[in-house]
């Protein structure tokens, strides 16, 4: 017992060691081969350091919008975080449960999985620019009514979803609906 644990952490502080003087090795490297004077990439990650940002302008919700971004931004950032927009829910993050669905040109998307940038000079509607929406203002009566709302988590998710499939087939039967919307997950389910 005592002296496996001791062998353990003197074995990972010689990985630690060995993992920190590789690290002051590339460093020095990296500075020699730069010059002594311009920053490695790693402190170029650093706070207060150059970042690389891009302008993006799209048209979200209806309006104009335009601010400079990072390039590994989501789309799901930049209308929560930059934008305020924070009916667009981030679940999974990996674009499994859908929380995280909004329209991009009219087709729906995981706003967690999708780079903002890749909608440079498009249209992005989140649940916040479905207020003059009559489809989508019947769906929202309809899970009402039928009690479809719990905790409301996925809720928007499912709307743009659900709203998107009946634009797309107005006859849709029962079970295309439930097929549709199977990869929009509720949790209180």
């Amino acid at each position: 017992g005592i002296h496996v644990g001791l062998l353990q952490r003197t074995s990972v502080r010689r990985v630690q060691r060995r993992v920190i003087s590789r690290f002051v090795s590339c460093r020095h490297l990296a500075r020699s081969l730069r010059g002594a004077d311009s920053p490695t990439h790693l402190e170029e990650r650093h706070p207060g350091s150059t970042r690389t940002m891009n302008t993006i302008e799209i048209e979200l919700n209806g309006q104009p919008f335009r601010d400079s971004i990072e390039p590994r931004c989501s789309l799901a950032d930049l209308v929560r975080d930059r934008a305020g927009l924070t009916g667009t829910h981030l679940g999974c993050e990996h674009g499994v449960c859908g929380s995280c669905t909004v329209l991009l040109d009219d087709e729906p998307v995981r706003a967690c999985i999708t780079l903002a940038m890749s909608a440079n000079g498009r249209r992005v509607r989140t649940i916040e620019g479905f207020e003059d929406d009559g489809p989508m203002q019947r769906l929202r009566e309809s899970f009402a009514e039928a009690h479809a709302l719990q905790c409301g988590f996925c809720t928007s998710g499912m709307l743009i979803a659900g709203r998107d499939i009946i634009m797309r087939n107005p006859q849709a039967t029962s079970e295309q609906l439930k097929g549709a919307l199977s990869g929009n997950i509720c949790r209180c389910t």
